[in-house]
């Protein structure tokens, strides 16, 4: 039996691309629970995250197989990655041009709507993607769509560290297991009633927080929080503003000695290209950035005017 390690975005696509995993390992018993070992990480730390899962390992021999979802890669990180005898990297971000090891499968499709979508195509097993979907592009048609994004939001805000992952794999878990049916339980219901009243504090933060920019032609709204916000509600939020829409929607957290920046447009504006600006990425129409230190409000509209310019004299 391969020893198997996942490590998955901890947003709902990643999640649910997990799930999916589990529903296919259960379906084929190709992957025992004792053998496989699961990681949940962000962009910004997956180089890190990929290194710990090797030193967890201790043996080489125990390097026998990975599998990466919803997570753009990097030269660092698929070197590392190629540690392990074998591994599979499925995600539907723009990626920059980069040397593939031989033993790692790349799955990449920067059209798709979810990562969910692409592993439920590699691996033949399909029952989340078209939450997933809506889910991440932000077009919720479902009650399980709502409910899903709140659980994960919910599980995001209340926990940290190692029981935030007990607490999203037991929630992947249970979805591959019961499907969706498992939303109605008693245990999740009650995070989706506590989320309701977080979201209402969120939405006084938006308020408070929110400064409206003209950077050249763009109507730029940037929310300024020292916590976590889920960021589609800032832009649902938004939505009903009386100067909607908004080229860019910004939000941007400050924790510690770092700044998060993620971009929005509601406009169907490329914020992908002012991600790279500041050293990250992701889709077109949303995407996001870490900064080490703190930067001012004032110092991101230069850095984006800047750009402009730049593109008005290409």
């Amino acid at each position: 039996m391969k020893k198997t390690t996942v490590i998955t975005h901890m947003d709902a696509d990643g999640i649910l691309s997990l799930a999916t995993f589990l529903r296919y390992t259960r379906s084929v018993e190709e992957v025992k629970k004792d053998a496989l070992s699961v990681y949940f990480t962000s962009p910004v730390n997956l180089l890190n995250t990929i290194l710990i899962s090797i030193l967890n390992k201790r043996r080489v021999n125990n390097l026998e197989m990975l599998y990466i979802f919803d997570l753009s890669g990097y030269r660092e990180s698929i070197i590392s990655a190629s540690i392990y005898k074998k591994a599979v990297w499925i995600d539907h971000h723009h990626w920059e041009i980069v040397k593939k090891p031989e033993n790692i499968e790349f799955y990449i499709d920067p059209t798709s709507n979810s990562a969910c979508r692409l592993v439920s195509e590699y691996l033949s097993t399909h029952y989340f993607e078209d939450v997933a979907d809506e889910i991440d592009t932000n077009n919720i048609k479902t009650d399980y769509g709502e409910k899903i994004r709140t659980i994960v939001s919910y599980l995001r805000d209340e926990n940290r560290g190692k029981i935030l992952f007990e607490k999203l794999y037991k929630f992947a878990e249970d979805l591959a297991c019961t499907g969706f049916d498992i939303l109605y339980n008693a245990y999740y219901e009650s995070m989706i009633d506590l989320y309701k009243k977080t979201l209402e504090e969120i939405d006084e933060i938006i308020v408070n927080y929110l400064n409206i920019y003209r950077v050249d032609d763009l109507k730029v709204a940037v929310v300024t929080s020292d916590k976590s916000l889920p960021v589609y509600h800032v832009y649902n939020k938004l939505m009903d503003h009386k100067d909607a829409p908004f080229d860019l929607i910004l939000t941007v957290f400050y924790f510690d000695n770092i700044t998060k920046i993620e971009f929005r447009t509601q406009t169907n504006f490329n914020t992908r290209d002012l991600a790279k600006m500041f050293g990250g990425g992701g889709h077109i129409y949303a995407s996001g950035a870490t900064v080490d230190g703190h930067i001012t409000i004032d110092e991101i509209v230069h850095n984006i005017k800047i750009r402009l310019m730049n593109e008005e004299n290409i």
